[in-house]
């Protein structure tokens, strides 16, 4: 039988709450049950990189609602696949840097995309046959990049609810 992860469970909560937004009870748990035991770093591995696409996809809600920014990012919604659309929402920002609150987009490369890259990959190398191994301490890593990652894609929805 493999070895139990310790505290599994209260890993994600405590990266939940570092990052000081609210966590979906049904991640929380299909995250803690992944990583219970050693041999489901798999299945944390995917569930993280779902994570991550889906607080990406959560961010464009505000946009599309806000009649300020609705139509520039309009054409983010028409791309097929969500890297594509983090592609263009990157190119979309670069343009609009300017006129962006300077604060908003501190660490937006390192905390936004570099760790949404990051994550993604480890998630493509877990999820298709590479023949890759991903070891529970490189999950773990992944669990705590997930927290600034966090923090500035609610930061970013804070400010594009708060625009008009």
């Amino acid at each position: 039988m493999p070895a139990a992860v310790l505290t599994p469970a209260a890993m994600f909560t405590w990266a939940a709450l570092r990052s000081g937004e609210p966590a979906s009870v049904t991640l929380r748990f299909r995250l803690a049950a992944a990583l219970r035991l050693t041999a489901w770093v798999t299945e944390l591995t995917v569930m993280l990189g779902v994570a991550t696409e889906h607080t990406f996809l959560l961010l464009l809600e505000p946009i599309d609602n806000s009649a300020a920014h609705a139509s520039t990012y309009a054409s983010v919604q028409q791309e097929r696949t969500t890297l594509r659309k983090i592609n263009k929402f990157k190119n979309i920002v670069d343009q609009m840097r300017k006129s962006l609150p300077k604060g908003l987009l501190e660490d937006f490369d390192t905390h936004f995309l570099g760790i949404q890259a990051l994550i993604r990959t480890f998630r493509n190398e877990a999820g298709h046959p590479t023949g890759k191994l991903i070891d529970r301490e490189q999950a773990f890593i992944n669990l705590q990049l997930f927290i600034p990652f966090g923090r500035k894609a609610y930061e970013l929805m804070a400010y594009f609810k708060r625009e008009p």
